[in-house]
């Protein structure tokens, strides 16, 4: 790899790095928190006072931004981009 393409490569990397903090919302950010925990959906909606539809939701859109397919996999890589 030229020197030019890895500098390149390494500016992406940075530039994704730093916008890896915002991929999530905070609500996002509490329920996947919880989800860490081992919670269950309808304990999430308990303790945020919403219904276990909205945590469901909250959940879906959390793996799409991830780009996941599971709880397992969600907090693997939140942990790796430093979301968690």
């Amino acid at each position: 790899m030229s020197p030019k393409i890895a500098r390149m490569v390494i500016k992406e990397l940075h530039v994704h790095d730093t916008r890896n903090q915002d991929i999530l919302s905070k609500r996002e950010k509490m329920i996947l928190s919880h989800l860490e925990k081992g919670l269950t959906y309808k304990e999430i909606a308990g303790l945020l006072c919403i219904s276990p539809h909205t945590v469901h939701t909250h959940i879906k859109n959390i793996y799409e931004k991830l780009q996941t397919r599971s709880r397992e996999e969600a907090l693997r890589k939140a942990a790796r981009i430093g979301i968690l």
